[in-house]
């Protein structure tokens, strides 16, 4: 089985978006041993067995999936249509958070803590046709603060914290930086997790 993934042509090199495809491609290999090609859609051709979409591709739109209203800051959805599996968010960090939801769910991995990841071996990797999960966080800050697996950027963001206290790289969906004004947030915030 061959796979193709592909993201959007008009992102940075450093976005979150281009780590969601080496982690998707890396993890992809070494569960199932596939045959993975990554690129952009400016040069995309439907060669494959199966395509992962990441972000706004130009696939993406063409299936009529671009409306993402629905979706809240750091919400993102996995859908399935023929052979191409959708991975959206309403940002570039909730792709990468999809990316990992991805992961966990279908190739079942199991990222247990900082330093030890469970990959399995599958010989026969089959996806079902009919995906359709949308996530939305219920709070806007979801922190750990736990010594050195507070600054492991993987860690952080494959169970989606983000905080106000450790700065997170942009590649990894960056972080609310320290000072955050709550009003702006749209999700609960509990106010032991602002500085006094």
């Amino acid at each position: 089985m061959k796979f193709k993934i592909v993201y959007p042509s008009n992102i940075e090199i450093n976005s979150p978006i281009i780590l969601a495809a080496k982690k998707l491609g890396f993890y992809l290999y070494k569960v199932a041993e596939l045959s993975i090609e990554t690129c952009n859609d400016s040069v995309y051709s439907n060669n494959v067995d199966i395509i992962i979409s990441l972000g706004k591709t130009k696939q993406h739109l063409s299936c009529g999936l671009n409306n993402l209203n629905y979706l809240e800051e750091d919400s993102f959805s996995i859908r399935s249509v023929n052979n191409y599996i959708f991975i959206d968010g309403k940002t570039e960090r909730s792709v990468l958070y999809g990316t990992y939801e991805f992961l966990k769910k279908f190739l079942g991995i199991k990222f247990l803590t900082f330093e030890e990841t469970y990959i399995p071996k599958i010989k026969n990797l089959i996806l079902p046709n009919n995906i359709n999960i949308i996530s939305n966080p219920d709070f806007a800050l979801r922190c750990f603060a736990s010594g050195p697996a507070m600054y492991n950027n993987d860690f952080l963001t494959n169970n989606r914290f983000i905080n106000e206290y450790v700065i997170v790289p942009y590649e990894y969906g960056g972080n609310l930086g320290q000072f955050c004004d709550k009003k702006l947030l749209k999700h609960p915030v509990h106010n032991s997790l602002f500085y006094v």
